[in-house]
C-alpha cells in the first residue's frame, strides 16, 4: 500500500512537471508564429497610452496617445465623441488614416459628421517611439493624434480606436480640462499571456499540493 502511495505521489509530480512544459510551449508558440511586423505581433490591437484635455490659444485640445505593437501606420481611426448631460451626440469628429480597410496608402483625414467645433489647421498628429519598443520595432509604435476643436459646453467625452483587422480600444469620461484619466480597460480588455500562464501554473501546483497533502495524511493515519 506504502508503495502504491509513493507511485502516486510520483505520477503527480509528472503530472506538475508535463503542466509547466505545455503551458510554457503555449506561451511560446503564438510569439515565434507571430513575429511578423511591428515589434513581432501580426494582430496586436491599439491601446489607450494616454488621454487629457486642456485649453490653449482660446481652443479646446484634446490629445490621444495611442500604441500599437504592428506600427503606427496599422492605426485605422481615431473618433472623438462629445455627449451632452442628457446622451445627446454634439460633436463627432473622426481622424482617419486611410480611405477605408482595403486601402493601402495612407491618406489623412479629417471627417466631421456631428458639429461644427473642429479646427483642422489646429489639429495634427505624430507617429512617436515608445522607449520600451523603439529598439525592436520596424517603426515607431506610438501615435500622438490631437483635436483642436472651438470651445464649446459637453459632459461626456467618447474615444474609439480601430486598427486595420477592426481591433478597438476605448476611453469614456467627463468632458473636462480639470479631470484626471484614471486608468481605465475598454470592453475589449484581453487578459495577458503572461498572467494566463501563471493562473494555470498556480491552479495547477495548489492542485498537486493538495493530493500530496492528502497523501501524507493517508499515511499517518495508516501508521497509527
Amino acid at each position: 500500500m506504502m508503495n502504491g502511495r509513493r507511485m502516486n505521489s510520483i505520477a503527480v509530480g509528472k503530472i506538475f512537471a508535463f503542466l509547466i512544459v505545455f503551458s510554457l510551449t503555449l506561451v511560446m508558440i503564438p510569439e515565434a508564429v507571430d513575429a511578423q511586423a511591428g515589434v513581432g505581433v501580426s494582430n496586436d490591437p491599439p491601446a489607450m497610452v494616454d488621454i487629457f484635455v486642456d485649453d490653449h490659444n482660446g481652443l479646446i485640445m484634446v490629445h490621444v496617445s495611442l500604441k500599437d505593437l504592428n506600427g503606427w501606420s496599422d492605426i485605422y481611426n481615431i473618433t472623438l465623441v462629445v455627449l451632452d448631460g442628457n446622451g445627446n451626440e454634439i460633436c463627432n469628429v473622426t481622424y482617419k488614416q486611410y480611405t477605408d480597410l482595403d486601402a493601402t496608402i495612407a491618406v489623412i483625414d479629417w471627417v466631421q459628421t456631428k458639429g461644427d467645433y473642429l479646427d483642422e489647421d489646429n489639429s495634427g498628429y505624430l507617429p512617436v517611439e515608445i522607449d520600451e519598443w523603439e529598439e525592436n520595432s520596424i517603426d515607431a509604435v506610438g501615435l500622438n493624434v490631437s483635436f483642436a476643436l472651438i470651445p464649446f459646453s459637453g459632459d461626456i467625452i467618447k474615444i474609439n480606436a480601430y486598427d486595420m483587422k477592426e481591433a478597438r480600444c476605448g476611453y469614456e469620461g467627463p468632458f473636462s480640462a480639470d479631470y484626471e484619466i484614471p486608468p481605465y480597460f475598454g470592453d475589449d480588455v484581453v487578459v495577458p499571456i503572461g498572467i494566463s500562464f501563471m493562473t494555470a501554473i498556480i491552479g495547477a501546483f495548489f492542485i498537486v499540493y493538495r493530493r500530496m497533502k492528502n497523501n501524507k495524511l493517508a499515511r499517518l493515519i495508516e501508521g497509527k
